[in-house]
């Protein structure tokens, strides 16, 4: 077991890009990051096939891709109270058969994405914060994911976009969406043939579109019931 305690110091880059990082772990198990900022590298935070192990109270801001990424199977991680601010891919990405990740008190301001998801699973997202990103919340070639307790504030294109038909499955919960440029979308589909994606308790979606033929979705309100829909939902509209 290794912990690095940057006890509130700042690991400050250069803004060179190329491959630094300011903290990195490749094949690794049950380690632990924790109290450290980072800024002006590549990515701050890299974890590659890395397993079981915490980043915890730290800050991203101002790196060229990402603040904080989970890539090439790093499975069974948790994140927890992470600002994510300013960076020009995403404040957080799981990305590359990233699996059973938990993401916990996240705030995610001014970047590309918000929080990103490829081709990762079985991840839970629980209070997560994002404004004035370009897109809040991408899915993609991502299924059975939990993302609950979310404000998507200010997006200036699409609040959520899902893409690709195998980001089937997903659950989201308690999302508030506001003040989304009105040229684009709270909830954008961008593939047919997403299905059984669960759209709990999200009482306000304005503009939404669902491509081509659509995609079977479930739609919940823990006041009043559920509608469960056999066939596909598609077009496009206000007040979903």
């Amino acid at each position: 077991n290794v912990t690095l305690d940057g006890q509130g110091h700042l690991i400050d880059g250069d803004d060179s890009g190329g491959t630094d990082y300011g903290v990195t772990a490749t094949g690794r198990k049950n380690i632990t990051v924790k109290n450290l900022n980072v800024t002006d590298f590549r990515d701050g935070f890299y974890l590659a096939s890395t397993n079981n192990s915490y980043i915890e109270n730290v800050t991203a801001y101002s790196n060229i891709e990402y603040g904080i990424v989970l890539f090439d199977s790093s499975d069974n991680n948790q994140l927890s109270n992470i600002m994510a601010n300013s960076n020009d891919i995403a404040g957080i990405a799981f990305d590359s058969s990233s699996h059973n990740n938990q993401l916990l008190n996240i705030t995610a301001n001014s970047n590309f994405f918000g929080f990103y998801l490829q081709s990762s699973s079985n991840n839970s997202i629980f209070s997560l914060a994002v404004s004035n990103a370009t897109f809040g919340i991408s899915i993609s070639d991502s299924f059975d994911n939990s993302i609950q307790n979310v404000v998507l504030n200010n997006s200036k294109q699409n609040a959520i976009v899902v893409v690709s038909s195998s980001s089937r499955n997903n659950l989201l919960r308690n999302i508030t969406i506001t003040n989304t440029n009105s040229s684009f979308r709270d909830l954008f589909f961008q593939t047919a043939g997403i299905n059984g994606t669960q759209l709990i308790d999200m009482h306000h979606i304005g503009n939404y579109s669902f491509t081509g033929s659509g995609g079977t979705i479930i739609v919940k309100d823990s006041r009043y019931g559920e509608i469960k829909f056999l066939q596909a939902v598609n077009g496009s509209g206000t007040n979903f």
